[in-house]
Parts: C-alpha cells; sequence; structure tokens
C-alpha cells in the first residue's frame, strides 16, 4: 500500500484572513532564494493569507503578487499582528547539505515539495529603463554578463588573472560580442577594450534582471547575480569552489541542468562548505590559502559558453 501523502495538494479552508511574517535578513542572493517560499506560503492558503517580509533588502519584492509588503529589518510597524512568524536566518547555515532552498522549505512548510523557481518582477518602467540604459552601453550588439566578486568569502572572489584571461580569449575569439560587468562597488571590473564595459552600480535589481534576459550567456560564482540569472531563461556557466551544483545551482523547469554548466576547480576539497561547523557563520580552507579561486581552467569556460553563442 503506497501511503506517501503529497503534501503540495493540502489546502486549508480558512474563514478570517491570516498575517504571516517571513524574515532572512540577508545577504541578496539568500534572500532572493526565498521567493519560492512567499510563493507556496500565498498557493498553500488560497491566497487567503498576507504575507509580509522583513528583510535588508525589500527591493527583491518589488511587484510581487504574493508579498503583501515588504519591509526593512526592524521597521515591521507594531500594529500588523502576526498569527505565523517564520524566521529563515541560518536555516540553510545549519543545513547546508540540502539544496538551499529545500532548507527553507523544510523549515517554513515542513517539505519541500514545491515549485522552486526564483521569481523577480519587473514593471514595465523597469523594462524601459533597463533597456534604454542597454542600448547606450552596448548598442545592438550581442552581449554577455559577467560579475567579478570581489567580497567577503575569499574561495569566492574568482583570482582577477582567470578573468583576465577568460576576457582577453573572449575578445580575440568574438571580436563584435560586449562583456558588460555587474556588481557593486566592491567589486572587480576590467577596462582597457571597447568590449569591456562597466555597469557596476548602473542597473537597479529588476533592471539586472532585464539586462540578464538579453545576454547571451551570464558566467560567475555563486552571489547575487547568479541567483538573478536563475530567475530568466538564460544560459548560466557557474563558477563554484564551496558548494556543488545540487546545493545551489537554480531550479528552472524543475531541473538544475536547464541551461546551467557548473564548473569546480581541479581540486579535491571543491564543495568544502557542507563540512564546516554548523550553523555556518564564516568560510575557512583547510589549505589556508583559498587556492581553489586561482584553479579554474579558462578552456573549459570557453568551450561551454561558444555553446551558449551558438545556441
Amino acid at each position: 500500500m503506497d501511503l506517501t501523502l503529497d503534501l503540495s495538494t493540502i489546502k486549508m479552508k480558512i474563514e478570517k484572513r491570516i498575517n504571516i511574517l517571513l524574515h532572512r535578513a540577508s545577504a541578496l542572493g539568500d534572500v532572493i532564494m526565498t521567493t519560492p517560499i512567499v510563493r507556496q506560503l500565498h498557493q498553500q492558503y488560497n491566497g487567503l493569507a498576507d504575507v509580509y517580509v522583513s528583510t535588508r533588502v525589500p527591493e527583491v519584492f518589488r511587484n510581487n503578487p504574493y508579498v503583501k509588503q515588504a519591509f526593512m529589518v526592524g521597521e515591521v510597524p507594531t500594529h500588523i499582528k502576526f498569527d505565523v512568524m517564520i524566521n529563515l536566518d541560518t536555516t540553510y547555515e545549519s543545513n547546508p547539505e540540502n539544496y538551499f532552498v529545500d532548507s527553507y522549505a523544510c523549515y517554513a512548510l515542513g517539505h519541500a515539495n514545491i515549485d522552486k523557481t526564483l521569481e523577480i518582477f519587473a514593471s514595465d518602467q523597469d523594462e524601459q529603463e533597463a533597456k534604454s540604459k542597454i542600448k547606450t552601453l552596448v548598442g545592438d550588439s550581442p552581449y554577455i554578463v559577467v560579475h567579478l566578486r570581489n567580497w567577503a568569502w575569499l574561495n569566492k572572489n574568482i583570482d582577477i588573472n582567470t578573468w583576465i584571461e577568460l576576457c582577453e580569449k573572449i575578445v580575440e575569439r568574438w571580436p563584435d560580442l560586449k562583456i558588460v560587468q555587474v556588481g557593486t562597488g566592491v567589486d572587480q571590473w576590467l577596462d582597457g577594450h571597447p568590449n569591456l564595459i562597466v555597469a557596476l552600480s548602473q542597473f537597479s535589481l529588476a533592471g539586472t534582471k532585464v539586462l540578464l534576459e538579453g545576454a547571451k550567456a551570464f558566467i560567475g560564482t555563486d552571489s547575487a547575480p547568479f541567483h538573478i540569472a536563475g530567475s530568466t531563461d538564460t544560459n548560466i556557466i557557474g563558477l563554484l569552489t564551496h558548494l556543488k551544483q545540487e546545493n545551489i545551482a537554480p531550479h528552472r523547469y524543475n531541473t538544475q541542468t536547464y541551461k546551467t554548466v557548473i564548473i569546480h576547480p581541479d581540486i579535491d576539497c571543491v564543495g568544502c562548505y557542507t563540512a564546516l561547523p554548523r550553523p555556518i557563520a564564516e568560510m575557512s580552507c583547510k589549505h589556508g590559502d583559498f587556492r581553489c579561486n586561482k584553479l579554474f581552467d579558462v578552456s573549459a569556460i570557453l568551450t561551454e559558453l561558444e555553446k551558449c553563442i551558438d545556441s
């Protein structure tokens, strides 16, 4: 006898609307990964729950039809009385062997049998402003988007010499292809060639999604632009060190391999995140030098990029 219960089909009969507060303070990519949870909460309560969010990046939920309102941390109005409060801080950090969205889902919903698609909603104005800016930056040229991350956790900061070699070979191989670099003021960038476009801090979150939707591919590590790309249909070439594909690659069309290729450095400690003490608050390296970020095979990245450009 099959006693398996499909929890995703359970609908609760709610006669009085309830208020739910979901909290995930940061970081941006981590908050983007909560978007499947707010969607599922809305659906699971058959649209009869008002979902609020507390976060340091409320712009993630702009125009989101499943969220009543998103507040900055510490600014949730006291007059709203919450029937359910869900704190997702340290959730995947305490359960890192799962896919991160699954850790959120199991904590918030009691199961992970949900649509795990990430969502960012761009308004018509977001679309118009972003497309105007894209036109200014690249004209009618094809382009890719890259993120030269340069922030905490050194293993995720791909060595600048790898980026230099990669971009030099891209410019040589595809002379009409623009390389649009995104990120914030803390990130690295390259210039010195007309095909190298520096667009740090030039696009909003929704605008970055629009930018990525028009790109031939995104190349970067686990960081906010990686997850924004996961909300689009764009090819992703993920350069991962401390995480493996099953832990972090976005789910699109119910698979983590749709238009997504993960490239790891040639080192035996790839995926070391799951071996760290829980809850994971900082990164360490058994070698003491985070050498993994210097060991990416540029030729392997170019091979995957060629498939994206030719597709």
